[in-house]
């Protein structure tokens, strides 16, 4: 982690001494031998950036490796994406943009439900919580009635072939509205959503 430290430090050194290129802009980002998914998280961060990563990204992502000048935590970011092979999509209905292996948007859910929702929260933060449990904790705190099909995470055995095992969840979030961030939660894992304005129920579930 040693590696890493120095980001932490020289992206909060900006255009005050004149050596950066741009406002904001760090004048030397050096990372060694650092695992590619912390570094991609401390530049999101950095940059203010909601994310979360689309599971068909390799969990065996190598450690990287660099030295850039003056580059501001976002350009970091998209840098380091982009030699890697991965996209930051930013989502038309929340301030939650997936890290995928492809630059299209996935399925959305419905746009008028989400926006019906305008009171947005300082801060979501799950830490490795099972999927369905952190919809489940979104749900209760929106105050919405949820319906969750149980092959969405659960361990399910078929003859033959080895058990699935649970989806597990670890975002932090900041300033955004509970649906905002089911919706979020939805469109990355390609769920499938379908509300009723009248009841306040929801059900959520595979999409086919």
């Amino acid at each position: 982690m040693l590696g890493f430290l120095l980001i932490l430090a020289l992206a909060t050194v900006t255009a005050a001494f004149g050596q950066s290129a741009s406002a904001g802009a760090a004048p030397v980002i050096q990372i060694e031998n650092v695992p590619l998914p912390v570094v991609i998280e401390n530049l999101a961060r950095q940059g203010g950036i909601n994310f979360i990563i689309d599971p068909k990204v390799s969990d065996s992502a190598p450690n990287v490796t660099f030295r850039w000048e003056n580059h501001t935590a976002e350009l970091a970011l998209r840098r380091l994406l982009e030699t890697n092979g991965l996209h930051l999509v930013r989502s038309s209905i929340s301030t939650v943009s997936r890290i995928s292996v492809t630059n299209r948007l996935a399925g959305q859910v419905n746009t008028d439900w989400v926006r019906a929702d305008t009171n947005a929260v300082p801060l979501i933060q799950f830490s490795y919580m099972e999927l369905d449990l952190a919809l489940k904790q979104l749900a209760k705190d929106a105050k919405l009635e949820l319906e969750i099909d149980s092959a969405i995470t659960r361990p399910a055995l078929s003859p033959g072939k080895p058990p699935t095992t649970p989806t597990f969840v670890s975002v932090r979030w900041e300033n955004l509205t509970i649906r905002q961030a089911i919706a979020a939660l939805c469109e990355n894992y390609e769920l499938a959503l379908h509300a009723d304005p009248v009841t306040n129920r929801i059900r959520i579930g595979p999409r086919r």
